[in-house]
Formats: structure tokens, C-alpha cells, sequence
């Protein structure tokens, strides 16, 4: 209405609006390939090609052992994260990026004109490259006599048949639903009640909790999962959980912690206080305001945060691997244990019945999102 064409509206409104998101993605996805690791050991050491990550693990695990130069590389991860939390307070800071408020607002799709032929090609490239191909040399994999052997006569059922009617695997899908239930859920509502208190509130303890929020990225996830062994071990009150669903539920929301916080506070950063200083106004007590304007308003976000909780939590394996029992096997575990014990093709099956809770997952949550409207709340 003011003359600005949409490149400038996206460069000086959108994008600076967006930007407490932004900014928590770009820096949690950065975190991330700082820490990440089963990629990196399965195919970068055999060819001595270590990222920081794979180099602490060689170290704790040569002989003899290398612990202070484990510890040295494990701190950069500390001095980084402390650098990237000080850049976002210091952007963030005295800037308000409210988009919903007490007044109107409309949201106008962008025609992409020419460029939408470029956009859809990178976005069908994209898809092949990361989900087509993988996943079907996966199907073909489970259905291999051995793999890699490609022949006519080189296929059979046989993996399935024996996978499907081994008890240990019904019982490590029904453990990785209730895992990701668990890590989905109570995550979502670890990382809500920190966003408020982040974002609402005038606590002076809120950039220790902002720091906190972030804590668990300072190591990568060996390094984490081993430090809380040694602490449940050290710890007689939580000997009890030892090895059960319910320790590594507890480690899986803590090392997930910043990836739902980004969410949910970047979220909670574009509701406006007036809608729950109306409330109050007319009556309204703080759990009636929380409960039926601030939560519909945060729906999706939340969503959002309990579907990536979830699909984090039932494919991770660094975290797992040093925790569970045979009664608290997951599906990345009887993966894990089919690939390191040359049986690759029922570790595929594994691999596969993991990609279809995902898949579960996202089907679900797209269907709450139409039938209950949430994904025009925001």
C-alpha cells in the first residue's frame, strides 16, 4: 500500500519479523554439523577423513586413552555455543517482533511468477536426491539374498518373513512409539514452560535459562551420552530407571531441548502481550488466559515441536546405544545390531518400519492440523 514492491517488503519486514526463528535455526543447524557424528564414524574414519566430533571419540577410545585432548576439542563446543547466544541476544535485544496482535492481520500468498518452474525443479531435485533414492534402495536392500548382489534369482522374502515374526522386533516398535510419544510430549512442555518464562516474563534469571536451553549442544552426543552414564551411574537415585524407557526419554528431551526451545520461542516472540493483558482485563484468570488464548495461538508451533521431537527421537542412536537392555531395544538399536552383526538386509527392515512411523507421523500431524484448523492460528 505504501509503494514497497514485494523484495522490499521482504528484505525490511518479513525477514526482520522472522528473525528470532531464523536466527535459532541458522544457529541449531550450524550446532548440529558441528556435532554430528553416526554419518561422519561409519563413513569418514575408515578413509581417516575425522571431523571434530569423530576426532573426541578416537581420542576416548584409543589406546592409550587421550582424555585431555577429548576434553580440550569437547570445550570448543562450549566457547561456541556461548558465541552464537551472545550474537542472538545482541541482534535480538530492544527489537519487537510481534505479528499477532489485537488489530487485523491477513496473510497474502506471493506469486512467484517464472521463478516458480526454478523453484518447484530444486524442490523435485531436492526430494529425489534426499528421499526418493535412499528410500527405495532401501526396499530393494531388505528384498537382497546379499547385499549388493544384483541378479535375478539374487531376491527373496525371507528377511521379512524371519524380521516380522522375531518378537524382539515387535517389541522395539512398540518401545520407539512409546519413546517418541514420551520425548515428544514432555519435551513439548519442558520447552513451552521455558519459552514463556523466556519471553513473558521479567524473571532476571532468564539469560542463564536461555544459556541452559542451549547447554546440551556443547558436546556432541557421544561425549553427552557418556557423561550421563557416568552420572546415572554415580547416582543411586536414578539406578532404578537404569537401562529402561524412561532414562532415555529423560537423556533424548534433554539433548533435544534446544531444537524445540527454537521453536516454540521463536513462536511465542510473535504474540502480542496485549491479547493476554485483554483477557485479564475482562476477567480472565492466568491459567484461562494461557490455556484459551496464548496455547491455540502457539498450536502449531507446538505441533511442530512434538512431530520433530518424536522423529528425533525414534531414529536416534548415539544417544540410545549406550543405554538400553534387551527389553528397551528401539528400532535404530535392532538396526544398529543387524548391521554390525553381517545380517545388513534385516537391519534394512528395520531401517524401513522406523521410516514408516515417520511417515506415520507426519500423515498424522498434517491431519490434525485440517480437521482442527490450527495451521490458521498463526
Amino acid at each position: 500500500m505504501s509503494g514497497a514492491s514485494r523484495l522490499q517488503a521482504l528484505r525490511y519486514v518479513t525477514v526482520p519479523v522472522a528473525m528470532p526463528t531464523v536466527l535459532g535455526a541458522v544457529f541449531l543447524a550450524f550446532i548440529f554439523v558441528l556435532e554430528s557424528f553416526e554419518t561422519e564414524v561409519i563413513l569418514g574414519v575408515p578413509a581417516k577423513v575425522y571431523v571434530l566430533s569423530t576426532r573426541i571419540y578416537t581420542y576416548s577410545q584409543e589406546y592409550p586413552q587421550d582424555l585431555a585432548s577429548a576434553t580440550a576439542l569437547g570445550s570448543f563446543f562450549l566457547l561456541m555455543v556461548g558465541v552464537l547466544i551472545t550474537i542472538q541476544m545482541v541482534m535480538l535485544r530492544g527489537k519487537s517482533f510481534v505479528t499477532i496482535s489485537g488489530r487485523g492481520y491477513s496473510q497474502q500468498p506471493t506469486s512467484l511468477g517464472r521463478w516458480r518452474w526454478v523453484t518447484f525443479a530444486i524442490v523435485v531435485l531436492y526430494f529425489f536426491i534426499a528421499a526418493v533414492l535412499p528410500l527405495t534402495m532401501l526396499i530393494v536392500g531388505s528384498f537382497m539374498k546379499a547385499w549388493g548382489v544384483w541378479s535375478a534369482s539374487g531376491f527373496t522374502t525371507n528377511h521379512w518373513t524371519t524380521s516380522l515374526g522375531d518378537p524382539r522386533l515387535l517389541s522395539a516398535v512398540t518401545n520407539t512409539v512409546l519413546l517418541g510419544v514420551m520425548v515428544g510430549g514432555f519435551g513439548t512442555l519442558v520447552c513451552a514452560l521455558a519459552g514463556y518464562v523466556l519471553v513473558r516474563s521479567t524473571f532476571r534469571g532468564r539469560p542463564l535459562l536461555e544459556f541452559i536451553t542451549w547447554a546440551p549442544r556443547v558436546a556432541p552426543g557421544v561425549v553427552l551420552a557418556i557423561a550421563f552414564a557416568w552420572a546415572y551411574i554415580g547416582l543411586p537415585a536414578f539406578r532404578p530407571i537404569s537401562g529402561t524407557l524412561g532414562m532415555m526419554g529423560i537423556l533424548l528431551v534433554v539433548s533435544f531441548l534446544p531444537l524445540g526451545s527454537r521453536i516454540v520461542n521463536g513462536s511465542m516472540y510473535q504474540v502480542s502481550h496485549e491479547l493476554e493483558e485483554a483477557a485479564r482485563t475482562s476477567g480472565a484468570s492466568w491459567f484461562t488466559t494461557v490455556t484459551k488464548v496464548l496455547i491455540p495461538l502457539l498450536a502449531p508451533a507446538l505441533l511442530t515441536s512434538f512431530i520433530l521431537l518424536f522423529l528425533a527421537a525414534i531414529r536416534n542412536l548415539v544417544l540410545v546405544v549406550f543405554f538400553y537392555t534387551p527389553n528397551s531395544r528401539v528400532l535404530s538399536v535392532i538396526l544398529w545390531e543387524g548391521w554390525n552383526g553381517q545380517a545388513p538386509e534385516r537391519a534394512l527392515v528395520a531401517g524401513l518400519l522406523m521410516m514408516g512411523l515417520s511417515l506415520v507421523a507426519l500423515a498424522a500431524a498434517f491431519l490434525i492440523r485440517k480437521r482442527t484448523g490450527v495451521a490458521a492460528a498463526i
